[in-house]
């Protein structure tokens, strides 16, 4: 795969609910966690696709950045909803992704509750 490839992969995660399609439902249901959920589904989904795409395993991730593969996991399918801070920069870095790209799920909620009041 390509970095074009990888480039239009990590676009479409722009997209609610590409490949988790519980996410469809949490759309429907405007809660304040349904909201979250998917915002911490697309950030999970721009690791995997991000991480598959280099051909690591969650195990090679984590010898590169020491976070465990099970945590790893958890972020991918959106289990984990606040990661931290510093958790998303060490998977950051291990994956080649910039902070900016993976805090744009958070931003573009903000600016979404912004517009709306």
């Amino acid at each position: 795969m390509g970095q074009n490839d990888t480039v239009q992969l990590l676009q479409d995660t722009d997209t609610v609910g590409t490949s988790n399609s519980g996410a469809n439902d949490l759309e429907r249901h405007n809660t304040e966690e349904g909201v979250w959920l998917m915002v911490a589904l697309k950030l999970g989904e721009t690791f995997a696709i991000a991480r598959k795409s280099k051909g690591l395993t969650l195990r090679d991730v984590e010898w590169q950045c020491g976070v465990s593969n099970a945590l790893i996991s958890q972020i991918e399918t959106g289990k984990i909803k606040d990661p931290g801070f510093f958790t998303v920069t060490k998977l950051a870095l291990a994956l080649g992704l910039s902070l900016d790209r993976c805090a744009e799920p958070y931003v573009r909620h903000m600016e979404s509750m912004e517009n709306s009041s």
